[in-house]
């Protein structure tokens, strides 16, 4: 949950500053199968202070059926590792974050180019999460889309994701064998990560999305969409170590959008 303020400027300049903090989780009670109390310790990183500092900046141009946009955007949050609550160590992420947009707009033509790219520095200080105080992840996307007549059209978008090799932060089945890590899936019952792990301790995930979309109205989509994975958590075949492929979680996605 979060609260910012923003500032549009000379017709060009887009600004923007807030805070964001995790809200308390309720669980079920285990007598009676309700609602529980809010609880703090949820399994989740949860944001240590009062709030984690956001902010955006962006340029904007137009021209004619023409418009071009770049810009900055980020997040600085110090979070408490699953399930401790609100007090004892914490870790660190920065994300520092670029952007650009290009969109044609007519009648009869619909045409948008989005691109982004988001580094984010982390430092550990709880033991046992990870094997290094300092880690790195980096995130790209880019996305086209077209609609004729706002009635049909589609997009493609190509992501990637790379980062530093950690064995117990990514849940590798060697590394959790000998000293399962509290971050990962499987950690309450020793066993190790399957899916979800790394076998080579990174996290590179690359793929595209497909979809293509009708409109039949202006308030409602229907949308076919399909996710195809060339590499996931480090490889593309046998990635998780027990034998899993990266096209396994290929993922195909129908579904209709509208709004009131």
């Amino acid at each position: 949950m979060g609260l910012s303020a923003y500032l549009f400027l000379f017709d060009h300049l887009y600004v923007e500053f807030g805070g964001y903090r995790s809200a308390q989780t309720s669980f079920t009670n285990t007598t009676t199968g309700g609602p529980g109390l809010l609880d703090s310790t949820s399994p989740q990183q949860r944001i240590s202070g009062t709030a984690a500092p956001y902010w955006r900046a962006a340029w904007e141009q137009d021209w004619s059926d023409h418009s071009l946009s770049f810009g900055t955007y980020g997040i600085s949050a110090r979070t408490h590792p699953p399930g401790i609550g609100e007090s004892g160590p914490t870790n660190t992420f920065t994300d520092v974050a670029l952007d650009a947009q290009y969109q044609y707009i007519t009648d009869a033509h619909i045409f948008s180019l989005q691109s982004t790219w988001i580094h984010e520095f982390r430092k550990f200080n709880n033991a046992g999460l990870s094997d290094h105080t300092y880690d790195w992840l980096d995130t790209a996307r880019l996305t086209g889309s077209y609609f004729f007549k706002r009635k049909i059209g589609g997009s493609a978008q190509f992501f990637s994701t790379t980062g530093s090799r950690d064995f117990t932060l990514y849940c590798s089945p060697a590394t959790f064998a000998t000293a399962p890590s509290p971050a990962c899936p499987g950690a309450a019952t020793g066993t190790p990560s399957q899916l979800l792990g790394s076998a080579n301790g990174k996290p590179t995930t690359q793929g595209a999305i497909f979809e293509i979309d009708y409109l039949p109205w202006l308030n409602t989509k229907i949308g076919l969409q399909y996710t195809l994975y060339s590499k996931f958590n480090g490889r593309s075949n046998n990635y998780d170590g027990f034998g899993r492929n990266a096209s396994e979680n290929n993922l195909l996605y129908v579904y209709i959008w509208t709004a009131f």
